[in-house]
């Protein structure tokens, strides 16, 4: 079952909240190829504008050899917003199928708290960061996927 789709065809296909990546022995962060982060500050959830997708979405990257799942989700979200969060908490294994080539990817999803918004410096990869609520319309296209993401980490938003 497709919990969502975005404009040019990736389905997120699973969030399985019940598996740790980073549990005793990190037995299992072998699976994962990307992590992503729900970052919140008060009511309101960080997003970066990506350039080239021209999409807002939530930080998100790939896991380097020998990174654990948590090291990436932090470190992404510092290279793409400049913000800290006080710690990560693990939400969600995600699956998702990858266009054109229907590929599976295989994510962690963290959620953190930021302590204040830290300024930003627009980069060739992220042109800008909002915060958002989830609810008021905003400019741009913003990944339907990512947006069921964050509504999943932080219900009360939703």
């Amino acid at each position: 079952m497709t919990l969502a789709i975005n404009r040019i065809g990736n389905e997120l296909l699973v969030f399985m909240r019940d598996s740790r990546p980073d549990g005793p022995g990190r037995e299992n962060e072998h699976l994962y190829n990307f992590a992503s982060v729900a970052a919140r500050l008060d009511n309101q959830v960080l997003f970066i504008f990506q350039r080239q997708r021209g999409a807002w979405e939530l930080p998100t990257g790939y896991i380097q050899r020998g990174e654990s799942p948590s090291a990436a989700a932090r470190r992404e979200l510092f290279e793409e917003s400049a913000q800290l969060g006080r710690s990560l908490v693990f939400e969600a294994t995600i699956k998702l199928k990858i266009q054109p080539d229907e590929r599976i990817d295989i994510g962690a999803l963290f959620r953190t708290e930021l302590e204040a918004l830290r300024p930003f410096t627009p980069t060739h990869e992220i042109s800008d960061i909002l915060l958002w609520d989830l609810k008021t319309p905003i400019t741009g296209y913003v990944d339907p996927i990512d947006v069921t993401l964050a509504q999943l980490a932080f219900p009360d938003l939703a």
